[in-house]
């Protein structure tokens, strides 16, 4: 919306800004167009830079599972979590996730889309069913043979 006043362009809008809270955005310019531009350049410079370790819904499971694996190895690092558990939840994700769920993007993975991989999995073994469950979210392909 733009309108003028004192001689002076003034465009504004509501403008959700990266922490979720949608505010009023407002430039002044000496035409209308210039106050438009103006206001323009402030909402690209409103805008969060995305970070490679950020998950947008554009993001693969794979990337997804690559940050989460991370986190994973921190805590066998930290002797929070059992080094074979890193690799329980590895070699599911490459052997049953990945071929799977991995190549899909965060919003098409749907509820129906995980029931049918997991019960394709659970045909096979509902043990690693189960943890394919757990390990869906993430752990990154890997290129070792499956067991």
């Amino acid at each position: 919306m733009s309108w003028r006043e004192d001689g002076v362009w003034i465009a504004r809008t509501r403008f959700r800004d990266f922490d979720g809270v949608v505010r009023m955005v407002k430039r002044r310019g000496r035409s209308k167009a210039g106050a438009v531009r103006a206001l323009k350049a402030a909402l690209v410079d409103r805008q969060a830079p995305a970070k490679k370790s950020e998950v947008t819904p554009d993001s693969t499971l794979a990337k997804v599972a690559r940050l989460w694996l991370a986190e994973v190895e921190r805590a066998v690092d930290a002797g929070q979590r059992s080094p074979g558990t890193l690799d329980t939840y590895r070699s599911i994700y490459r052997c049953h996730v990945d071929p799977a769920l991995g190549a899909l993007r965060i919003r098409e993975i749907t509820t129906p889309v995980v029931d049918r991989a997991l019960s394709a999995i659970k045909r096979k073994s509902t043990s690693r069913a189960r943890t394919a469950k757990i390990v869906i979210s993430g752990a990154p392909p890997g290129t070792a043979p499956c067991p």
